[in-house]
């Protein structure tokens, strides 16, 4: 957006509003040049409050080139829209809900999480009221509007702390609640995806069994659908790839589904599903997430995503991103012809999890292994293995209903190594 159009955008929400003592600040973050229109915007009404400018917005700054924002009295960001789409009904419809929020009506601190119930999760539960931007004093109270499909996940409102239960049905619910304050009322909503008994993953902290190839591995990323964190293609160049993928065994059939996040060169920078060798899926542009699914007949199968470039520059951020994947598999498939020479610790599965999870491991010769769980003080709170085992891939469940939550750390010892991981227990 022009300069001239900024003006003429900040020129239009000033007059729509007829007691301007009541306006605190808008600001219309676009770049240098706009400076100047803020400027001479302020001195021409007469605001005594200053406009925001990039100096006011300091290091935050790059986040809102080529948007406008409106900004609260504090500089907090209340609300910003991407400049190429915005239309002078959507400026002033947002910025009329800003005035409302300086009078008391419900403001989001954070976004709304979406949340993946995985195995071993029966109930998530949180409180609304860490979502709000709350004074001392403010009284706020909650309606659930809308409880989705009670099949897949049951909602309950008690206060302000929503508990989510798991139904028997696998899938995606959305639901809608209602926040009231001083007489506004603000609908939001959030998705839950119940994965059932499937193998699911959030890749909050990490990515479990999955193995990486390519020229740089699968990071993990705060940018997550659901929770905070999501897988992200490692960083690459021209022709190269990050590549990260596993093995599974289904006992039925089912559908493999995850959200995916790209942004690459159209056409050229690509995200691939391959799976037993065959490219499923590929995707490449600028798209935010949204949800893919390909549905896996039963028996063997091995996945893998894959991003890619090609020989000629970047477009975007360059990068794909994966979160909120079910495997409709109830276990996966160590291949021995990966590990066959060297002792092998895995990363647990379900993690985080509640009250139960799965380890891993392989013990590369005959002799006595010890496998133990401590808590973060170093304190030894379980002995899942203590004797003598034979070569081979093994299998241990850990039951933690008698510990609290919290940071975890399981050891593998044998005579001539240790290895450790960190696993996190949620209740």
């Amino acid at each position: 957006m022009c300069t001239k159009q900024v003006a003429l955008e900040l020129q239009n929400a000033w007059e729509a509003f007829e007691n301007k003592d009541d306006i605190f600040v808008i600001g219309a973050a676009i770049n240098k040049e706009n400076e100047e229109v803020l400027k001479e915007f302020r001195d021409l009404h007469n605001i005594s409050y200053p406009l925001s400018s990039m100096n006011q917005l300091g290091g935050a700054y790059d986040d809102f080139k080529s948007k406008i924002a409106v900004i609260s009295r504090d500089m907090v960001l209340t609300h910003k829209i991407d400049a190429p789409v915005v239309t002078k009904p959507e400026f002033l419809e947002l910025f009329e809900e800003a005035i409302n929020i300086m009078y008391g009506a419900p403001f989001l601190k954070s976004p709304i999480r979406n949340y993946l119930m995985g195995a071993n999760q029966e109930e998530v539960s949180f409180d609304l009221n860490e979502l709000f931007s709350l004074n001392e004093g403010d009284e706020i109270s909650y309606e659930i509007e809308d409880n989705g499909n009670p099949n897949i996940v049951s909602c309950e409102l008690n206060g302000s702390i929503i508990t989510l239960s798991k139904g028997a049905e696998a899938g995606a619910s959305e639901i809608y609640f209602t926040a009231t304050m001083n007489g506004y009322d603000v609908t939001n909503s959030f998705e839950v995806i119940n994965a059932n008994d499937y193998l699911s993953f959030d890749f909050e902290g990490d990515f479990g069994l999955w193995q990486f190839d390519g020229d740089s591995d699968f990071e993990i990323s705060p940018d997550g659908y659901t929770g905070k964190y999501c897988a992200r293609s490692g960083e690459i160049v021209d022709s190269e790839s990050s590549v990260m993928y596993l093995e599974c065994d289904l006992d039925e059939a089912g559908s493999l589904i995850a959200y995916l996040d790209i942004s690459s060169e159209e056409g050229s920078d690509k995200l691939e599903l391959i799976i037993d060798d065959q490219i499923k899926g590929n995707w490449s542009g600028e798209r935010r997430w949204f949800k893919f699914s390909y549905e896996l007949e039963a028996g063997h199968h091995s996945i893998k995503w894959r991003y890619s470039k090609d020989d000629i520059g970047s477009v975007g951020e360059d990068r794909a991103l994966i979160d909120a994947m079910i495997i409709p598999a109830k276990d996966l498939a160590i291949s021995e012809e990966i590990f066959v020479e060297d002792l092998e610790l895995f990363q647990n599965y379900p993690n985080p999890f509640n009250p139960k999870t799965t380890i891993k491991f392989y013990n590369s010769s005959l002799g006595k292994v010890k496998l133990s769980v401590y808590n973060i003080k170093g304190e030894e709170v379980a002995t899942l293995v203590n004797g003598k085992m034979e070569k081979g891939f093994k299998s241990v469940d850990f039951e933690a209903s008698h510990l609290n939550s919290g940071i975890y750390y399981y050891r593998m010892e044998t005579a001539d190594k240790t290895l450790t991981k960190k696993m996190v227990l949620v209740k």
